[in-house]
């Protein structure tokens, strides 16, 4: 039985930024034991200046254009850039590094406000920092970070935050194509050897790439097929040995057109909501009733990032990754969260939002949809909030007029606290259950799961819970869809 995260919708990108930057200073602290040690050929106190001066920078010119444009910057996304420039220049001690160090570390901030799409970012701050370096003839990238002695520690840190960041396909897909190209390259020149592979990983920058900047979050394709697709033209890109005057390969470059590639695929998924309405649900839930100049294009299951500027945002800043509950194809955007409490900044501006006010959606993304074969049989289960892509889902089937065999699932704690979803019952089977599902009661409930294909959206508990009984009743596949961080 395959099983396959999907969306990855819910995850708090505070917990995404604080595992790249954790890790980045591990890897930090071990660079600057092998320079003790001489393993490394920089003397760690040129090191620290150099990471100072790159933090330094990169804070006062994120600052200065955040009060300009009147943002709340991300001090952490400046902390990410920064140390990532780190690994990328040579800290030779010099005045010269300095330099260097400091123009990328400005470029790089200056970048995440002057090259924007829809008040976001769309090309990678540390990769456009040095690649302005190299294309306008002050300096270069040695991406000094690949070397043997720091090799372990990039593997198992990268490793982590392509874990964390739901990115390990993207990034096995750069590695093993940019392995292949290395090796094309070097069997058409006459010098392959065997050892060239060990030679690639660890001199070349190929696993720091793939572990701590391929796949920054903000700057990525809406769909799994789209991001691995990017991820081996970059690799063809950086490892092609294509050069034309001052323009020459090299992975920064490689990926600046891939997050061109991304930003080109993603250009119709943004648009500018005006509220219309809003009604309260069972239990802490309210639904958010919006419209747009023109239908925004998503699939059915799909979640959007929902940009709502407020005064004194919170640590989770005021950006929110949300699922978007009506069907495709229509100006008419509906979305439902809850509302717990304590609440969240960004929560209490949108449950103050008035109607008629415009909030803007900066993004939809989600590989939580439907398979293109009508005759597959499906299994949908949702977990409280978690009903939201479904109500999607359902909903374009219905306005599609498509006849699929199709069970859902709606688990609740109380069943007082359930939408009613009594105007889907000629689309598929719906069974309301209060309480835990066992392996038990799914069977009981659906004897022929092991025909179907599984999709489970809900919190990460109960999702991981359905998931193992989902597969010891032998499912034939298993999507997942996670909400956290309400």
């Amino acid at each position: 039985m395959k099983l396959f995260n999907a969306a990855k919708a819910h995850i708090d990108k505070t917990t995404m930024y604080r595992t790249v930057l954790y890790s980045l200073v591990g890897l930090t602290v071990w660079s600057w034991i092998f320079g003790f040690i001489g393993l490394v050929d920089f003397f760690p106190v040129a090191m620290a200046i150099q990471l100072l001066i790159a933090v330094g920078v990169g804070y006062a010119v994120d600052r200065l254009l955040a009060y300009m444009f009147k943002v709340k910057p991300n001090p952490e996304s400046i902390l990410i850039t920064a140390f990532i420039l780190y690994f990328l220049i040579s800290p030779k001690g010099s005045t010269e590094s300095f330099v260097l160090i400091g123009l990328a570390a400005a470029f790089a901030a200056m970048s995440k406000y002057l090259v924007t799409w829809h008040g976001k970012h769309i090309f990678n701050p540390a990769a456009i920092g040095v690649a302005v370096l190299s294309l306008a003839g002050l300096g270069y990238a040695s991406w000094w970070v690949a070397t043997p002695w720091l090799l372990p520690f990039v593997f198992i840190l990268g490793s982590v935050v392509v874990y964390k960041t739901k990115r390990t396909d993207m990034a096995l897909f750069y590695i093993l194509a940019s392995l292949v190209m290395i090796t094309i390259n070097s069997s058409l020149n006459g010098t392959f050897e065997p050892s060239l592979i060990w030679t690639a990983l660890s001199s070349y920058p190929i696993l720091f790439f793939a572990g701590f900047m391929l796949t920054e979050p903000q700057t990525l394709a809406p769909r799994k097929r789209q991001r691995n697709a990017v991820a081996i033209i970059v690799a063809v890109l950086a490892n092609s040995g294509f050069a034309f005057g001052p323009i020459a390969a090299s992975p920064e470059l490689a990926l600046l057109i891939g997050n061109a590639i991304s930003a080109f695929v993603a250009r119709q998924r943004t648009a500018v909501l005006k509220l219309t309405s809003r009604r309260k649900l069972p239990g802490d839930q309210v639904e958010y009733a919006f419209v747009s100049h023109k239908p925004l294009q998503f699939e059915a299951g799909q979640y959007a990032e929902l940009h709502l500027p407020h005064i004194k945002p919170d640590e989770r800043g005021y950006r929110r990754m949300l699922t978007i509950a009506s069907r495709p194809g229509t100006n008419r955007v509906t979305i439902i969260t809850r509302h717990p409490e304590p609440s969240s900044t960004f929560k209490k501006t949108l449950m103050k939002l008035g109607v008629g006010k415009q909030v803007r959606i900066t993004g939809v993304w989600g590989d939580f949809v439907l398979p293109h074969d009508r005759g597959q049989k499906l299994l949908l289960v949702a977990g409280g909030v978690g009903i939201t892509p479904f109500l999607s889902q359902l909903e374009w089937l219905e306005h599609e007029g498509q006849v699929r065999d199709v069970v859902l699932i709606y688990s609740v704690k109380d069943k007082n606290e359930a939408i009613d979803l009594v105007q889907y019952k000629k689309i598929a089977k719906i069974i309301l259950h209060e309480g835990v599902l066992t392996t038990d009661i799914l069977d009981q409930y659906v004897p022929d799961i092991a025909k179907r294909i599984v999709y489970i959206s809900g919190p990460p508990k109960m999702v991981d819970s359905v998931s193992v009984q989902a597969r010891k009743s032998g499912a034939l596949r298993v999507r997942r869809d996670f909400f956290a961080g309400y």
